[in-house]
């Protein structure tokens, strides 16, 4: 019968899943190919943080202003909202 084998700890799964990508990143990065879908990757998740954060900061104005006549829009939000959102606000 073979000895049992401690339970590891959080920090000794930590490190090993941190040296598995470690090492996962560094093969990525010998093959030109891969670093470039790699590259892609990355861009592409850093876009949909960037819209997100955008949609963030207009969605506080845009409620704040939902029950604001029209006519007011073209005075005071017009330069400020992207475009997209005043079509729908002035559409209401």
């Amino acid at each position: 019968m073979p000895p049992k084998k401690k339970p590891k700890t959080k920090e000794e799964i930590k490190e090993q899943k941190q040296t598995a990508e470690r090492l996962r990143y560094q093969r990525l990065k010998n093959y030109p190919e891969k670093r470039e879908q790699l590259k892609v990757k990355e861009r592409r998740n850093y876009q949909i943080k960037k819209e997100k954060d955008i949609k963030k900061r207009w969605v506080k104005s845009y409620r704040a202003v939902a029950e604001i006549p029209g006519d007011i829009y073209s005075r005071w939000l017009q330069p400020a909202l992207p475009e997209i959102l005043f079509k729908r606000i002035a559409a209401r």
